[in-house]
């Protein structure tokens, strides 16, 4: 079924059964997505090949959250640099960099396809949807990677 919308369980959104099918995915499949994700090939829709058979909402969520962390430590980092160019004596973690990390990744990697569906299924006119909700958050989640590895060039 167009959409992925065929491989969706009809559980309760509010059970945990519900969320599972979108975790339930091999290592050998987060790999191959996070490699493809970086390296386009030409002719070959990264959607169509690998995303539509099994969307997963695991290999985005570890993305953001590695890329929460990366932010967190490395504007700690900078902090601490600075104290002891300026001759500080006392530096502190700060814990809040994490936070303010944490709500900017996932409000970006949530809101952004949440709008883009959104926009999608008003153009459309709520007919038939060529993207699921779930393969947009999937997309956009390993979409995160290539900012992160593009970071450490």
């Amino acid at each position: 079924m167009p959409g992925g919308e065929g491989s969706t369980k009809t559980s309760n959104f509010w059970s945990m059964s519900f969320y599972q099918q979108f975790f339930d995915v091999e290592d050998k499949d987060i790999f191959n997505r996070l490699i493809y994700s970086m390296v386009p090939i030409p002719g070959k829709s990264f959607l169509q090949h690998h995303i539509r058979p099994k969307p997963d909402l695991y290999g985005p969520f570890w993305a953001c959250v590695t890329l929460i962390f990366s932010i967190a430590i490395s504007g700690n980092i900078a902090d601490y640099l600075s104290t002891s160019l300026l001759g500080q004596a006392k530096w502190h973690y700060d814990f809040h960099k994490v936070t303010l990390a944490s709500t900017a990744v996932f409000s970006y990697a949530g809101l952004i396809p949440a709008c883009l569906y959104g926009y999608l299924w008003w153009v459309g006119q709520g007919g038939a949807m060529t993207v699921s909700f779930v393969e947009l958050l999937c997309l956009y989640g390993y979409s995160v990677k290539i900012g992160r590895a593009s970071c450490r060039e």
